[in-house]
């Protein structure tokens, strides 16, 4: 019998996984029940505006009242703002790609890039290994091994049905390989915060607001592409007022969200991993598909359901989830030795030992 249990101390990555489920329903609120189309600028401004502001607001706190205590860089500080700004210009590229570009493509389902959200966690285990060279241990092994198996075998059933139905052309292809590009971008967006973070001690709320400063830049060098506040003067227009109302009532939240979900994001990283951090992309990607398909809005094929199809999909999310979790020692499973080497089995025995010391040193007082 195998026996599951959960990690202690599990708050900012349970506050990360509330904040981004919550934004992403927004999301879906905004785009679908109110019908606002954003601007890709619009939203990219709103969300990094938000990282800028938490960043600046708690790193003052901190350097102010609490004076927090400043701490040399180990690389020089132009590596630092470089990287900084690297991890900043992939988390960018990333929201027009997923945001913008993939939406526009027709015949694409809707749901695919949540479904391949699972190459985020494949893409920080790699950056993870051969960067930070982080050591991988048992219980780590084997759920890489089924979250890469259930990654191949969700690709297999998408080309699959897609050719069963002939509907199966080159772009898909492309989009799949663009999709697993875009979230490699943010694997290695969070493997460099980590690096930064752990090798060079920055303060955390320094690394956001300064990610929100060349976010901001980058958002208002986009916006000459495309206009970020045409599509929002075009709903005020055509819409009653009260649907304004709420929109701007949803953009306020927006922002709200995005920021927590920043500075949970962050703090995730530096106690945790990138690993845990990929994980509150995904982890509720289970009832976001039974809503696409429920709501009729993915999962057909000649403009009916495809049971089977949701099914399959919905089942290796759930797997995938699952070794997410383990693979980050949200949970711990007591099978087979893949507990030995998770942080809370080694605080035991460290405990244990150090308890059999003391009473060594007891008895030889004695």
């Amino acid at each position: 019998m195998i026996k599951i249990g959960l990690r202690n101390n599990l708050l900012y990555p349970f506050l990360l996984i509330i904040f981004t489920f919550l934004r992403r329903v927004l999301l879906v609120i905004i785009s679908e029940i109110l019908e606002f189309q954003s601007s890709l600028s619009f939203l990219a401004f709103l969300m990094i505006f938000s990282e800028f502001i938490i960043g600046l607001v708690i790193y003052l706190y901190q350097t102010k009242i609490v004076t927090y205590q400043k701490m040399a860089y180990r690389d020089s500080k132009f590596k630092v703002y470089m990287l900084i700004f690297i991890a900043t210009f992939f988390d960018f590229v990333e929201f027009i790609l997923t945001s913008y570009y993939f939406p526009k493509f027709e015949n694409i389902s809707k749901s695919l890039d949540l479904r391949l959200g699972s190459a985020l966690t494949l893409s920080s285990f790699i950056f993870s290994y051969f960067l930070l060279r982080s050591e991988v241990f048992k219980h780590q092994n084997f759920s890489i091994k089924i979250i890469f198996i259930c990654t191949l075998l969700i690709i297999i059933v998408e080309i699959s049905f897609h050719i069963l139905y002939e509907t199966i052309n080159e772009m898909h292809f492309l989009i799949i390989l663009l999709i697993i590009i875009s979230l490699s971008f943010i694997g290695l967006q969070n493997n460099i915060e980590k690096y930064l973070l752990e090798v060079n001690h920055i303060n955390p709320f320094h690394l956001l607001m300064v990610e929100g400063i060349f976010g901001i830049l980058l958002s208002i060098i986009y916006s000459f592409i495309e206009d970020p506040i045409e599509n929002l003067v075009d709903f005020y227009h055509k819409n009653k007022k009260i649907n304004f109302i709420y929109l701007v009532i949803c953009l306020l939240l927006f922002i709200i969200l995005s920021g927590g979900r920043n500075g949970y994001k962050i703090l995730t990283i530096r106690l945790y991993s990138p690993m845990t951090k990929a994980i509150s992309d995904f982890f509720f990607n289970p009832i976001l598909i039974i809503y696409y398909f429920f709501m009729d809005i993915d999962f057909k094929f000649e403009n009916k359901k495809n049971i089977l199809f949701f099914i399959l999909n919905l089942i290796l999310s759930i797997i995938i989830v699952f070794c997410g979790c383990v693979y980050s020692e949200l949970f711990i499973i007591y099978q087979f030795n893949l507990e030995r080497d998770t942080h809370m089995e080694v605080s035991i025995r460290a405990s244990l030992v150090e308890d059999m010391i003391k009473d060594k040193e007891l008895l030889s007082v004695n």
